[in-house]
């Protein structure tokens, strides 16, 4: 209900034809949305996830031409706590990429509950194989793990992860492995709790420790815990493609502990189009 109908459908029509359709009729249809940046800025702000995304990009169109208004409200929006904190990190990268924000600038960003000052970077993921942790035997084993998990064959997948955990108890990633395939597989929240809790004691650091405790805490209703896990992870500057995968889980799992559920909305769609665009 925040913008006409049939510019809506218009645009409907053509965001599902190709690029180069999109380029020859989307783009110019954006520019007939002659809509206030105030009340851009506010569908944003309270709009749903589509709504959100349209006045979005009527309001990045117009900064791209150079439009001040316009710049100071998407450069705004970094402050804003509405939608995830993942989304305010894409709108950093992507005012650095296009040259309307200077790199070496810090900038304040709404994350983890409040406003922080951090150093403006471009995000980077990466599909580059990381090291693994486990000698010969147990890189083997735990590449059979994803192999089954790549086949959706998690009954598989949970014992060999078992197997690896058994041989590797200390080792924080045969932990979160084993965590994870409970955590899909449905397994009692206790359990997988207790497997992210070890490997979080072992490394404070490790990512998907935190991710993963970050999840089990926000599904026990202690939301202020899990986001101070969370504090400082979106001020890397190279994910893994798992980790931010992981993070945008737990980010999603945050919204809907806290009845966000446009934003959780928002997040499931994001992780759909993160899959999607990695696939390719």
């Amino acid at each position: 209900m925040w913008f006409p109908g049939p510019w809506i459908r218009a645009l409907t029509v053509i965001a599902g034809q190709s690029q180069e359709k999109w380029e020859q009729r989307g783009e110019p249809l954006l520019e007939t949305c002659d809509a206030h940046v105030d009340y851009l800025t506010r569908a944003v702000d309270f709009g749903d996830a589509s709504t959100r995304l349209l006045g979005l990009s009527v309001l990045k169109r117009r900064a791209k031409r150079s439009d001040g208004a316009a710049l100071a409200a998407v450069n705004a929006l970094l402050t804003h706590p509405s939608g995830p904190d993942s989304a305010r990190i894409d709108l950093l990268n992507w005012l650095i990429e296009q040259g309307l924000r200077n790199r070496s600038e810090p900038a304040v960003v709404w994350l983890s509950g409040q406003l922080r000052t951090i150093n403006s970077h471009g995000l980077c993921i990466t599909d580059e194989p990381r090291g693994s942790p486990f000698p010969p035997e147990g890189t083997a084993l735990n590449e059979r793990v994803h192999e089954a998990i790549g086949r959706h064959d998690m009954r598989q997948a949970l014992g060999l992860a078992q197997q690896l955990k058994k041989m590797y108890p200390n080792e924080p990633s045969a932990l979160t492995n084993l965590a994870a395939i409970k955590e899909g597989l449905g397994h009692p929240k206790a359990e997988i709790t207790e497997l992210y809790q070890q490997a979080y004691s072992l490394a404070p650091e490790y990512l998907f420790a935190r991710c993963g405790l970050a999840r089990c805490l926000a599904g026990e209703g202690k939301t202020e815990e899990a986001y101070e896990l969370l504090d400082g992870i979106l001020e890397r500057e190279e994910f893994h493609r798992s980790e931010y995968r992981s993070f945008l889980l737990t980010q999603r799992a945050l919204a809907l502990a806290c009845g966000e559920h446009a934003t959780a909305q928002s997040l499931a769609a994001s992780l759909v189009d993160f899959d999607q665009a990695l696939d390719k």
